[in-house]
């Protein structure tokens, strides 16, 4: 019986003519990753037997792995509440409004003073925002302190910011569809990393039959 250090499955064909299928394609990819093998050779003809990696270095190696789709799967269910607040944001904003009373001061208002009404069309004020805690300030100021509407609709008006767009929740907008679109690059990230995985714990749960 010969032992052997093998690091293909070109140099592992040259010496093993015997066959068997599910083996021969876990060993192409484990070589493929930079996999290195020692087997105990009695004939060609017969398949060998595997020294190394032993079963308990295969033990090792899928728990391994197995781990660390573990916490890739805990880094894909950030990523994908994420991308569900992204999606579900103007929706919930748009439900959480009613319960905001500077909102239906707001309303009120609009309503009622022309003034006020034309203030806020000016600025396209992003009230229904209002429970948003980013906006909610600047949207209490706007309603309650007309010192500041005004100023806000002048900073609008004249500002080069706002020349081609007068939107002020434009940037809002913008950040929710950049959380999506990167919510959704990073879950497709770790998708690959994760059936990356999966390909290789299957390799070595192959290779942990030959070593039993």
């Amino acid at each position: 019986m010969k032992e052997l250090t093998l690091t293909s499955f070109k140099q592992f064909r040259s010496r093993v003519k015997a066959r068997d299928k599910e083996l021969e394609e876990a060993l192409k990819e484990y070589f493929a990753n930079g996999g290195i093998v020692r087997v105990a050779i009695s004939s060609s003809k017969e398949w060998p037997k595997l020294i190394y990696p032993s079963k308990k270095r295969l033990q090792a190696l899928i728990e391994e792995k197995k781990k660390q789709k573990r916490e890739l799967l805990g880094k894909k269910a950030t990523w994908q509440k994420r991308l569900f607040n992204a999606n579900i944001y103007n929706v919930a904003n748009f439900v959480k409004k009613y319960a905001e009373p500077i909102y239906w001061k707001h309303i009120f208002k609009y309503l009622i003073d022309s003034d006020y009404r034309n203030d806020a069309n000016t600025v396209k004020l992003p009230a229904h925002l209002v429970a948003d805690p980013r906006w909610k300030p600047m949207i209490k100021m706007f309603v309650e302190d007309i010192d500041y509407r005004k100023q806000l609709r002048l900073t609008v008006e004249e500002s080069f910011v706002y020349k081609k767009d007068k939107k002020l929740a434009k940037y809002s907008q913008q950040l929710i569809e950049f959380r999506k679109q990167e919510s959704k690059r990073k879950i497709k990230e770790l998708e690959e990393k994760i059936a990356e995985l999966d390909k290789e714990i299957k390799v070595l749960s192959t290779l942990l039959k030959w070593a039993s």
